[in-house]
């Protein structure tokens, strides 16, 4: 099935370039075992087995010479979880893993990232056996980590990878994939400092591409910036490009805007040429920044001096107005870059404030920007047409019934679930349609994926198209608790017709 009739990596990389990105994490192999280059290991999944280019093509080679080609850096990304190997959970699958580890370092460096994922066993078809695995240890220990993370540094000292433990040379995840940092995130005081890395889709409807998606508004976007790089974290933005193999014109495009409103608004230090005075008392800096003639501005990016680890404990900056200092906005810890927006202010004069944990702190950099204002983005409805009537009611608990009040024709819906909790909130379904409301034919079953991280809108395509009046959705699993329907929303709908229902 893999035959992308356009597929272009010197698209993506220029996309990707022109949207403020500066490094390129390529998934050589997901969690399905599917492998985009021609792994000697794997022969009869990769590539090499497809119509793409007669079987001799090489993605992975492809995109990391459109990233060279192009000045970004060049990263991998390999699933340790193996849904389709026989030997998954067993040492042998170990070997499997790390000679493919090898093969990449061999043939597609320099690499300045790996990314090792968190998924760790589950449900899987391990060589044709449908059933679920654990893995005998810790992930740390069974993946051996420790002895790749020496293979990375080897291959290249200023390398890093995502996962495999919190050594010097790893940055830890943010804990969600919304891309936003916590206010107040602390590192290790006592080990060696690692970043943190913020992953999101760049579009709304999750990590893969999906027909009737798009991406995420500019609005989105910059909210995204804020809560993750102006918290001290790398934002990582989750590209998909479609089944001719490019990005959609609408993400070239939001990229673009992206881009240009980050460089625009990291361009101008409004505060570059203040006159600086610092004032020191036992825990506490305080930088005061006069400038040359009133500035308008709306925003503070700062960061802290981290040779003697993370120190800044909470910040207040003021601002000189009529002589009075007046607080505009305050936080808590800083790390290696934090940057906060305010309502806009003209001053002349402005003081920030720091309170260290146990020392004074020092600042790397302190500047005053204006953030344009980006209007919210008008959501466009689902379908273009009104939708259809239909009733719903819970028959049991984790049970709904839908009456469409006439026959309709269904080979689709959308589920999105509830947000900011877990408890109730189903991952596993079963779909039964009927004509009468007495006789139930069961048409689908599958799992909404990646809800705990990534709780945005399922697509779920149906086996066949029907034509039925009655659904019934039954949630077979939660993620935590006793599945319920309360708060989700469902939406019936037949792919490129105008036929939606929606309750």
């Amino acid at each position: 099935m893999f035959n992308p009739k356009a597929l272009d990596p010197e698209q993506w990389v220029v996309a990707a370039k022109r949207g403020g990105l500066r490094r390129l994490i390529m998934v050589a192999k997901h969690h399905d075992g599917f492998c985009l280059f021609p792994s000697k290991l794997n022969t009869d999944y990769t590539v090499a087995n497809t119509p793409w280019k007669d079987g001799r093509g090489d993605l992975v080679r492809e995109v990391r010479d459109a990233c060279l080609k192009h000045g970004l850096e060049f990263g991998v990304y390999l699933s340790p979880w193996d849904r389709r190997r026989a030997d998954y959970a067993t040492p042998a699958y170990v070997d499997y893993f790390h000679g493919q580890w090898d093969e990449v370092f061999a043939n597609y460096g320099p690499i300045i990232e790996n990314w090792l994922d968190g998924a760790n066993g589950g449900d899987g078809w391990y060589g044709g056996a449908k059933e679920t695995r654990s893995l005998p240890c810790a992930p740390r220990d069974y993946y051996r980590f420790d002895d790749l993370l020496v293979k990375l540094a080897a291959h290249n000292p200023n390398a890093v990878s995502f996962g495999g433990g919190l050594t010097e040379n790893c940055v830890k995840w943010i804990g969600n994939e919304k891309g936003f940092n916590a206010d107040t995130r602390w590192n290790d005081e006592h080990g060696p400092f690692v970043p943190y890395e913020a992953d999101t889709p760049f579009r709304k409807g999750g990590w893969f591409w999906h027909p009737g998606d798009r991406a995420k508004s500019l609005a989105e976007l910059v909210e995204v910036y804020f809560l993750s790089v102006g918290r001290g974290a790398v934002l990582n933005l989750g590209l998909a490009p479609n089944r001719d193999g490019l990005l959609d014109e609408g993400d070239v495009t939001r990229l673009a805007e992206f881009g240009d409103w980050v460089r625009k608004f990291e361009a101008t230090d409004l505060a570059a040429d203040a006159r600086r005075e610092e004032c020191r008392t036992e825990l506490t800096l305080a930088v005061t920044m006069n400038l040359p003639k009133p500035a308008t501005f709306n925003a503070v990016d700062f960061g802290e001096d981290l040779s003697h680890g993370q120190q800044i404990a909470d910040w207040t900056l003021q601002a000189l107005q009529d002589g009075v200092w007046t607080d505009l906005v305050t936080g808590t810890t800083a790390g290696f870059r934090r940057m906060e927006r305010f309502p806009v202010t003209t001053a002349s004069a402005i003081r920030l404030t720091c309170r260290g944990r146990t020392r004074v702190p020092s600042l790397t950099s302190l500047a005053l920007r204006f953030a344009d204002a980006v209007p919210e983005e008008q959501e466009p409805d689902t379908f273009d047409q009104r939708r259809s009537p239909c009733k719903v009611t819970e028959s049991v608990r984790g049970t709904l019934e839908f009456d469409f009040l006439r026959k309709v024709s269904v080979n689709a819906f959308h589920y999105i679930p509830v947000k900011d909790r877990f408890d109730g909130v189903p991952d596993q379904y079963e779909l039964y349609v009927s004509d009468d409301g007495k006789a139930w034919t069961k048409l689908a079953a599958g799992e909404f994926g990646n809800l705990r991280a990534n709780p945005v809108m399922q697509r779920q395509q149906l086996p066949e198209t029907v034509t039925m009046r009655y659904a019934r959705v039954k949630a077979t699993r939660a993620l935590e608790g006793e599945p319920t329907w309360s708060g989700a929303l469902f939406e019936f709908f037949t792919l490129n017709t105008s036929t939606a229902c929606r309750g």
